[in-house]
């Protein structure tokens, strides 16, 4: 699972879990890639493997994919290079024929598992799984050194948002993700935050001269507003939920706020200590069960340090506490993973004596399995393997009633799907 956000120049990292025996960590750096166990109550990060990357790239960790891929940049003279590595085999392929200008922000569409790239001159959607450019087109903007530009995708439509800073106002860009044409401009605002199921896109800017935040709700699959809220700061999408934070201006605390999705009522908050007046601070999507934890980058005097600080998420105590650990190196992206959520609305259709199953395929899968029966809560017909693809197709199939369902897998556990009912005619 995944998703981050800076704020200010500082990184907090809140990670909640689920009810698994079990979560993973996977800790990027601009040198080496450690995974790392962490049990739900918070006590142990263990180190499970590293993997050292080649001394000769500068790698800088820009996205997560798919939850079996994870992606580099590494910075070259006037051009970044992406490169992945695949969780499952441990090889670290370069995506072929592909140098992005400097300057770039990224997007994941979780639905069809693409990664968005933006740059200064272009637009560009990679397969990250088969390594392959599926097309690009030239950028609607053209972003300066302290531009403020945010990126997202949902329902097929790609958002942009810009604001040059101090000459002139912010807006954002919609476009089609397959063609790459403008189907809208939205002025006056410019941070993009998207949910994870994609119901709703979040787009913030300045509220009024006193520091407010406007945020407009939008539903992507008819480009309407939802609802216009002015609130005291931007809010964030951390996995399900609506968030937003305060760091205590003395730097000793930090009030985390979970939000309404659509009036953006504050709905619960809850105030954490910090160990020391943080220079970065990173929140981690939460996904219920598993502790809260802080990961704080600060420095004294002419000595720096990391720190991850682990909460229980139910009363908020603090369980334990790591200074500089092997694995946290100072510039290095945390992201979460944890077992899959089941696949939902299984669906099939009849054509031509074969069938057709699909569903709406849950974040964070590396395969999927399906198991088909010719009774109900009976498998006795064997199962399949899609290779990660949230579709099957199978013909010649005979005459009668079989009952199928679909099993979400990756390298924590997996999830059923609701058993489906199919009468082939």
């Amino acid at each position: 699972m995944r998703t981050s956000f800076i704020l200010a120049a500082c990184i907090l990292v809140s990670a909640v879990g689920t009810s698994a025996a079990e979560e993973r960590a996977w800790f990027l750096s601009a040198r080496s890639l450690t995974q790392v166990a962490v049990t739900n109550n918070g006590g142990t990060w263990l180190p499970v493997m590293r993997l050292d990357l080649p001394e000769h790239y500068p790698w800088q960790p820009i996205a997560f994919d798919g939850g079996r891929y994870l992606v580099w940049g590494a910075y070259r003279p006037e051009a970044y290079v992406l490169v992945r590595y695949d969780t499952r085999t441990r090889e670290i392929a370069l995506f072929p024929s592909l140098s992005i200008q400097n300057n770039m922000w990224t997007a994941v569409d979780r639905v069809n598992d693409r990664l968005v790239v933006l740059d200064t001159a272009s637009i560009y959607v990679l397969d990250v799984a088969n390594l392959r450019v599926l097309g690009s087109v030239p950028t609607p903007i053209t972003p300066l050194g302290f531009d403020a530009v945010s990126l997202g995708v949902a329902n097929g439509l790609i958002f942009i948002g810009h604001h040059p800073l101090y000459w002139d106002h912010g807006r954002t860009f919609v476009l089609d993700a397959t063609s790459g044409a403008l189907l809208q401009t939205v002025e006056g605002v410019w941070q993009v935050e998207v949910a994870r199921d994609e119901s709703r896109v979040y787009l913030q800017g300045q509220g009024d001269v006193q520091g407010t935040a406007m945020v407009q709700v939008w539903d992507p699959r008819t480009l309407t507003t939802i609802a216009t809220v002015t609130t005291d700061r931007f809010i964030d999408i951390i996995g399900g939920v609506v968030v937003s934070t305060i760091v205590a201006l003395q730097g000793e605390t930090i009030e985390v706020r979970a939000h309404e999705p659509t009036t953006l009522d504050i709905v619960y908050s809850a105030v954490v200590p910090l160990p020391y007046y943080p220079y970065s601070l990173e929140l981690v999507e939460p996904s219920p069960g598993s502790p809260i934890v802080l990961r704080t980058g600060t420095c004294v005097g002419f000595s720096c340090h990391s720190c991850i600080r682990v909460y229980d998420r139910a009363t908020l105590s603090f369980v334990r506490e790591l200074w500089d650990a092997p694995f946290d190196v100072p510039g290095s992206r945390l992201v979460m993973i944890a077992p899959p959520d089941a696949p939902t609305n299984l669906r099939a259709e009849v054509v031509d004596g074969g069938i057709q199953l699909a569903w709406n395929p849950p974040p964070d899968v590396g395969d999927y399995e399906i198991a088909a029966g010719s009774e109900r809560g009976v498998y006795n017909m064997g199962t399949v393997r899609t290779g990660g693809a949230a579709y099957l197709r199978v013909s010649g199939v005979p005459t009668g009633t079989y009952y199928v369902r679909v099993r979400a897998i990756n390298e924590l556990g997996s999830a059923y799907s609701a058993e489906l009912r199919v009468d082939v005619p």
